[in-house]
């Protein structure tokens, strides 16, 4: 992979995934390096009566105002449910529709063309007591809202995250809806296994390979594995 692919870029194309840590650890740092002469800067894109919300933009080396480039966007997790509310975002812009704000413009598609998913939140309707009606948790439940038009999707687990249950009948879903999604386990991982070495290069070689299968990179991952056995098995599968 060019590791400059996987970076935020302007584009036409878009990618939206929740992210592993905002602050990366020395160790993650080291398993993953920056790529040089990339390029930050932090826009404004809407104001709300709370605050400010913000897009923090890291350009490629080369890259030009002209370019049209794969783009992935992270959502943070965190927040209301104590865990990856960042992945139950990510997902949420493929399915809830209606949920706009009254300025936001219509007219630009908040869906994405593919979703990686670390360890998201698949089903709000056991938040009850942290959403207002038991309606809009459904409405937000993706366990309830998935249907055969869920863009390609990979999802990542420990095995022992406790926000794994709920998702342990979706592979046998996604087959029945014939939807382009795998669900890979970490055993004997938690919550937010991904964030360290090793599991964070073993995932991050995983959605290299997703990305160039569905034609958003090229060539084969560039990110090294450590030595040794280092596995993950695909969820409703003996082995993978």
């Amino acid at each position: 992979m060019n590791g400059n692919h996987l970076l935020l870029t302007a584009t036409t194309l878009l990618l939206t995934g929740a992210a592993p840590a905002a602050t990366p650890s020395p160790a993650a740092r080291k398993a993953l390096p920056a790529v040089e002469g990339v390029r930050e800067e932090s826009f404004v894109y809407k104001k709300t009566p709370q605050c400010e919300l913000s897009i923090h933009v890291s350009f490629p080396p080369g890259w030009k105002a002209s370019d049209s480039r794969p783009a992935i966007v992270f959502f943070f997790g965190g927040g209301w449910t104590g865990g990856s509310a960042g992945g139950h975002l990510a997902i949420a812009t493929a399915f809830a529709d209606g949920l706009d704000a009254a300025t936001d413009d219509k007219t630009v598609s908040a869906r994405p063309n593919l979703l990686v998913l670390y360890n998201p939140v698949m089903d709000t309707t056991i938040y009850r007591g942290k959403i207002k009606t038991d309606e809009m948790a459904r409405r937000l439940s993706p366990m309830h809202q998935i249907t055969k038009d869920l863009p390609p999707a990979i999802l990542y687990y420990g095995a022992d995250d406790g926000f794994y249950k709920p998702v342990k009948p979706l592979p046998a879903r996604a087959a029945k809806l014939k939807l382009d999604l795998t669900v890979w386990l970490a055993p004997g991982q938690k919550h937010g296994f991904f964030n360290r070495p090793p599991w964070l290069q073993r995932t991050t070689y995983l959605t290299d390979e997703f990305l160039v299968r569905c034609g958003y990179l090229t060539g084969k991952p560039t990110v090294k594995l450590p030595d040794g056995k280092l596995e993950m098995a695909k969820a409703g599968k003996r082995s993978g």
